[in-house]
Order: C-alpha cells, then structure tokens, then sequence
C-alpha cells in the first residue's frame, strides 16, 4: 500500500516543485539575452544606463517584453497596458511580475545609482509587505544581486515598495524570502496620483538592509503589481527606469 501511495505522490511532488521554480527563480535562472535589445551599452558612453522606457504608441505589454528583452515571471500580465511613454500597470485580486535579466552583470560600484519616474493611483486595503497573509502592493520595483538563492528562494534582493501600512523611508524583511528587503518609498493614500522621480543609492541601500560593504553585481531589475491577498485593486505607472554612473567611471571611458 505505502509504495502505491509513493508511486502517485511522487510525480505529484515533482511537478509542483517544477512549477515553483519557474514562477519564483524564472528571473534568475532563464536566459533572454538573445532577445534583449543592447540599451545599456548604447547610452553608457553618457553615463546613464537605460533599464527601460515606453513609446509614445499604444503596444500590447507581450509584444514590448519580447522586444526588449523583459520576461513575464508571474502571473498575466494582460491587464498591463504600454502607451504615452508609459507603463500602466493594474491588478484586481492577481498578483503580476515582469523582469529583465542583464546579459552582462552590472557593477553597482560603477553604477551606484537607480532612477525612476513612477505613479501610485490605487494601493490594496490594509495591505504590508513584510506580513504573508496582506504581502500585497500596487508598487515594487527590485534590483536583484548576485549572491544567494537556490532552487526556491531568489538571491539577495532590494525592494524599492509603496505600502499601505509602513511609513515612508521604513525598511523590513519579506516574510516569505528572506533574502528580499524593502525600502518603503511611498505610504498609504498620501501622493496618490502624483508622478514622483526617485534616485535611490544602491551601495547605501545594501549595506543598511543587509549589514554588508561588499556589494555584489546586479543581475536583474524587476517590477511588481498584486492585490492577490487582500482581494482588492491596485493600480501604478512607471515611465523610465536607469542607472547611473560615478563620475570616476564615467571618466573611464573618455
């Protein structure tokens, strides 16, 4: 009896840890250089890193991840929308991730700084990040490293979030991974529907959520929107994102 019973939950076992590996370590593990359009190295002579920027035109969300090389790795994003130099992003009870994976691995102390133009119109009710149970927000934008992860779990990661709870300048441990730290950039209903520019250090950012100088390359930048917990809606925008180099290295390529 006890080998029948093995012999049907194995395969069982097999295929949801499969599924699992796809949805969380899709981004560190798959390739999409080929399709990844060469942006970094064709503005990195003026200092600036070109992470991602939208077109004036409508463009379905698919056709733009293929064509810039994003990935889908959670959930559809159907409910994205690319238009007016924009990415719109919505969710109702989902929860929807894309990322890009460098072909080449960037070097923080080289490119220390990340840019980025983003709008929150509708945040999930009561929502925190660092709790499982309400782990929802309309905004995340991470910048993933070169250290850590295996099978399950993502390497370690910097989440730049607006929460609905947590103030502003916050930071906390995501409950699921703990190798995911946020940064809570925006609170709750105050600054809705208002475009902001943020610069964030990564150097700094890193060494005060995970204790440590020694910084490792990013492999990979990706955005978030769900409401998949607490069974509401979310709604945000983003309109570029870039890194930004130091002055010293900057010169370097004079």
């Amino acid at each position: 009896m006890s080998i029948k019973k093995l012999r049907i939950k194995k395969p069982i076992q097999i295929s949801l840890a499969i599924f699992l590996i796809i949805i969380v370590y899709g981004l560190f593990s798959s390739d999409s250089s080929a399709q990844q359009k060469d942006k970094l190295s064709s503005v990195a002579d003026k200092g600036i890193l070109i992470v991602a920027n939208f077109p004036q035109e409508t463009v379905p969300i698919r056709k733009w991840i293929r064509e810039n090389g994003w990935e889908v790795q959670r959930g559809r994003p159907d409910s994205f929308i690319v238009k007016e130099k924009t990415l719109f992003m919505q969710n109702t009870d989902a929860s929807t991730a894309i990322g890009v994976k460098f072909k080449e691995k960037i070097d923080p102390r080289n490119y220390p700084e990340i840019e980025f133009r983003a709008r929150v119109d509708e945040i999930p009710p009561a929502s925190n990040v660092t709790v499982r149970q309400i782990d929802d927000s309309a905004f995340r934008l991470f910048v993933l490293f070169d250290k850590g992860g295996w099978i399950l779990s993502p390497p370690q990661t910097i989440g730049y979030v607006w929460d609905s709870t947590k103030q502003v300048g916050s930071t906390g441990r995501s409950a699921t991974f703990g190798k995911v730290r946020y940064i809570v950039i925006g609170s709750g209903k105050e600054g809705l529907g208002e475009w902001k520019e943020y610069r964030r250090n990564i150097l700094e950012d890193y060494k005060l959520l995970f204790d440590s100088s020694n910084v490792p390359k990013i492999q990979a930048i990706g955005l978030k929107c769900d409401s998949n917990h607490s069974n509401g809606h979310a709604a945000s925008a983003i309109q570029w994102i870039r890194l930004r180099a130091t002055k010293e290295a900057f010169r370097t390529k004079d």
